[in-house]
């Protein structure tokens, strides 16, 4: 369960960090950030479903403790991972001057699931005290965890895109030009 959770954070993490760090001023540049995600992002979430299937079979109780505590962050953070999934298939069939509005939505959607991630592990880590510094924690803990996952999306971008990220011409299967 910790291994899909870890697994979940690494591979979903560059496509949310992505998501995040996607530029509101420059089409080209949003293009071409979400072609080097594209293949892959669609998967990632599995890894999350799976682990929290498995916390519901090997640990009922404290699946029953844990979604109890943290419902509402739970309820915020699918709808961000629905938005960015619609945004993420509309932001192609739509007509180019909603383009933008497409990917504001998946740059919305990417920063809630992020945020509310982080969350969720303050308040866990803290054991859902409802103190002002357990908090505080969390929510220290929402902008660490955003940071992190925008530092993997850094890193993804590095190594999936050349140059300075001004054009979308795709290179190759597995490198974008910038």
């Amino acid at each position: 369960m910790g291994l899909s959770f870890l697994i979940y954070a690494i591979l979903d993490g560059y496509d949310l960090g992505v998501g995040v760090l996607l530029p509101r001023d420059n089409q080209a540049q949003r293009d071409s950030m979400i072609y080097s995600i594209g293949p892959f992002w669609d998967a990632n979430e599995t890894w999350l479903v799976m682990a929290i299937g498995l916390l519901l079979i090997a640990f009922p109780s404290a699946h029953s403790y844990i979604l109890q505590g943290l419902y509402l962050p739970t309820a915020i953070m699918l709808a961000g991972l629905i938005l960015r999934g619609v945004a993420f298939d509309f932001r192609t069939k739509a007509p180019s001057r909603f383009k933008q509005k497409w990917d504001l939505a998946f740059k919305l959607g990417s920063l809630l699931a992020t945020l509310t991630q982080g969350y969720m592990l303050g308040r866990y880590v803290t054991g859902f005290e409802e103190t002002n510094a357990a908090l505080a924690f969390a929510l220290l803990s929402a902008v660490c965890v955003t940071a992190g996952y925008c530092f993997i999306g850094s890193a993804w971008l590095v190594m999936k895109t050349e140059g300075n990220c001004r054009s979308a011409l795709p290179a190759g299967p597995d490198t974008v030009i910038c």
